[in-house]
């Protein structure tokens, strides 16, 4: 007996139960690929990869990924950061060579008729812990200063050395320059484990017929947040606003914008980018980069832009370099 209401004919039915397979990772291809991906043994795909999927997946920066298949297949990376192993012809792992966060597609084909499957992977940046001092380090830092067209105005080397360091991992820093003849100065700066300033104790002084002046300014820093907030990684963002004594308050916008290896004098060093600038202060910005082995800026550059009319201008800029580290 036929039904009087309109039905949906047994051939579409079908249809759209083959449409929901395919949607769920499933095949109607006739291809026998069959992939499982796992990272130490838990699986990080929703299911077996099958032939016409497309998957995403999120790993840790040092995550090895194990494609193990039902039978024999080929594995490709579309970027030089991933690197496949073939195990043997069903199994190939997948290691990851990116501190600074990368996304990876790997097309994964099968031998016997061609079916392929492609899986993007986003590789997290790598985190970065602090590096401690050590009392007794010496670094020595040149310090030049630029005009607005980068043409050289001075120049003079800068010495620290690492003081007390504290059961917390707070340290002090004597700092000094004495090898100008018209001026020069002396302090002590105060830190606390990450390397946020806690103050300092300055006297600065002339030479002015062998006479030494003291300007009696002792500060202390108290911070909302952090100027460095561990772990850092490739595109972390966040405030911090230092109130200090005396330079007063002003909140900090801090990035990390990239992972770069620089030259220094002691050969190519790998470092995060980092930049700090002022919300309300636009013109000045501050650029560092971050050493991933020692913890310590290798270079910092500091610049100043005013706004006119006309555009905006240069004011000029110093940069501080690193030049070696003894203890």
């Amino acid at each position: 007996m036929k039904s009087s209401k309109p039905g949906v004919p047994w051939r579409a039915l079908i249809l759209l139960a083959v449409i929901a397979l395919s949607a769920c990772g499933g095949s109607d291809s006739g291809s026998d690929l069959r992939v499982r991906a796992s990272v130490a043994g838990e699986d990080v795909a929703a299911g077996p990869v099958m032939d016409g999927a497309a998957q995403a997946l999120t790993l840790a920066h040092d995550a090895v990924l194990d494609i193990d298949a039902a039978a024999a297949v080929s594995v490709s990376a579309d970027s030089s950061v991933a690197t496949v192993e073939t195990v043997s012809p069903t199994r190939h792992l997948v290691r990851f060579a990116s501190p600074g966060g990368a996304t990876v597609v790997l097309t994964v084909i099968s031998q016997a008729d061609g079916g392929s499957a492609r899986l993007t992977v986003s590789v997290q940046p790598q985190r970065f812990e602090n590096r401690f001092r050590r009392a007794g380090q010496v670094l020595t830092y040149r310090l030049q200063y630029l005009g607005p067209d980068g043409e050289l105005e001075s120049e003079y080397t800068e010495t620290e050395v690492i003081g007390t360091v504290a059961a917390n991992g707070d340290y002090s820093i004597l700092v000094s320059n004495d090898n100008t003849p018209e001026s020069g100065y002396l302090y002590t700066a105060f830190y606390d484990a990450d390397g946020n300033d806690l103050g300092y104790d300055e006297f600065i002084w002339q030479t002015v017929d062998g006479e030494r002046y003291d300007d009696g300014n002792s500060c202390t820093t108290t911070w909302a947040g952090a100027d460095l907030a561990f772990p850092l990684y490739v595109g972390k963002r966040w405030t911090a606003t230092p109130d200090n004594g005396c330079r007063g308050m002003m909140t900090v916008l801090n990035e990390v914008l990239g992972y770069e290896v620089i030259q220094t004098a002691a050969g190519p060093v790998a470092a995060l980018l980092r930049r700090r600038t002022p919300p309300d202060l636009p013109h000045l910005a501050e650029t560092c980069w971050w050493s991933v082995q020692t913890g310590l800026n290798l270079r910092c550059t500091r610049s100043w832009r005013e706004s006119d009319g006309a555009g905006v201008r240069e004011l000029g800029s110093i940069v501080r370099d690193l030049l070696s580290i003894d203890g």
